[in-house]
């Protein structure tokens, strides 16, 4: 048990879950910023690239 704060993107599987209750919920925090790094090459391995694809779709998706 306890207290966290979360953004609703990470709870979306979560949110029906009957032990995760929301409180506060009139305060809200300000959105955060998702940045992938990657080193300045011209070769972006195959699978680097497959993972920032299914970043990008998986958290445009569930905005």
């Amino acid at each position: 048990m306890g207290i966290g704060l979360f953004a609703k993107v990470s709870l979306v599987d979560d949110v029906q879950h009957p032990e995760i209750v929301g409180i506060l919920e009139e305060f809200l925090s300000d959105s955060r910023d998702i940045s992938i790094i990657l080193p300045r090459r011209r070769f972006v391995p195959a699978r680097v690239r497959s993972a920032t694809d299914f970043l990008a779709d998986a958290v445009a998706e569930s905005i």
